[in-house]
């Protein structure tokens, strides 16, 4: 597996290809999935760590915005998801599963931050 960027001019990794490993910045598995039916069926799309927001971002093709109906977020991160930029309604997804949304969040989320674990320590 290829694990960030190949820097030295004998393709040796370079420190930033290191840490990248080290942190979870592969392309295998972004800290948070999302997909458009439960059951983690339907379009998905990863999201690497950072703000996510739907009007920057393709409306988050494939799975677009207000569709999110399922989430995986990796071991070692969280993701504080907002329903919108308004309403202040937000919520901490742990690392875990989530099949199948609550009603409440179910195809309304438009914002997303992902941050390793301890990023949410002092919320």
């Amino acid at each position: 597996m290829r694990c960030g960027r190949w820097d030295g001019p004998n393709g040796e990794v370079g420190l930033g290809g290191v840490l990248a490993c080290l942190v979870g910045w592969s392309a295998v598995a972004a800290p948070m999935t999302a997909y458009a039916d439960p059951q983690f069926g339907g379009a998905s799309r990863g999201f690497e760590l950072g703000w996510h927001v739907y009007w920057f971002e393709d409306n988050f093709a494939p799975v677009g915005d207000n569709r999110i109906s399922s989430l995986h977020v990796a071991l070692g991160y969280a993701v504080l998801a907002c329903a919108n930029e308004r309403s202040g309604r937000c919520r901490v997804f742990q690392a875990g599963d989530y099949p199948a949304l609550e009603v409440r969040w179910d195809n309304i989320l438009v914002m997303a931050q992902c941050r390793m674990t301890t990023a949410f320590s002092r919320l």
